[in-house]
C-alpha cells in the first residue's frame, strides 16, 4: 500500500509491465476520519498561467479549459480533468476512470500539504513518513519535520 496520486500508474506499469490497472493493482480512497469530510479529495494540480493579456492568449486559455482539450491529457493517462463534460470513457484504464469518478463526485477538493511545502520540508515529510512506517515514534518524526521547517524558515536548507 502506498499513498500517492493516480499518476503512479505509469510508474507501476513501467516497472512491472505484466501488471494491469484494475486487476494487477488498484487504489482506494483515503479513509474518512471525520464524517464532515466524507467524499473529500486531496489533489495536486497543474495550472495554466498567462503572462500576457492578448486576445490570442485568452483564446488559448479558454480552449485549454474545454472538454476536447482536457480529453487529450485524459486519454494519455496520468491526468484527471476537473471539467465535468469530460466523459469517463476517455480515460485509458479502470484505475483512471475510478479516480476521475472520485474527483467528479468530490464534495470538497483540497491541495495536498506536501505539494505546498518548500522542497526541503517536503523531503523531510516523506522521509519521516517512511521512518514512521519503519517504526519510528510519531513524536520523533514530527519533531524532525518541524526542525527542518524551522531551519527552512530561517533561510538555512542544510
Amino acid at each position: 500500500m502506498y499513498y500517492l496520486g493516480d499518476f503512479t500508474v505509469s510508474f507501476i506499469t513501467a516497472q512491472s509491465p505484466g501488471l494491469k490497472p484494475g486487476t494487477g493493482f488498484n487504489f482506494f480512497p483515503f479513509p474518512t476520519i471525520n464524517p464532515q469530510y466524507q467524499d473529500a479529495v486531496t489533489v495536486g494540480a497543474d495550472l495554466v498561467v498567462a503572462t500576457r493579456k492578448t486576445n490570442e492568449v485568452g483564446e488559448l486559455v479558454r480552449y485549454l479549459a474545454t472538454a476536447p482539450a482536457q480529453e487529450i491529457g485524459a486519454r494519455q493517462g496520468g491526468f484527471l480533468s476537473l471539467n465535468n463534460s469530460v466523459d469517463l470513457s476517455v480515460y485509458p484504464d479502470p484505475v483512471a476512470q475510478a479516480s476521475a469518478l472520485m474527483l467528479k463526485s468530490a464534495t470538497t477538493i483540497r491541495f495536498g500539504a506536501d505539494d505546498q511545502m518548500p522542497y526541503t520540508v517536503q523531503q523531510a515529510f516523506w522521509k519521516g513518513l517512511w521512518n514512521y512506517i519503519a517504526g519510528a515514534s510519531l513524536d520523533t518524526v514530527l519533531q524532525g519535520i518541524e526542525a527542518t521547517a524551522s531551519q527552512t524558515a530561517l533561510g538555512s536548507t542544510t
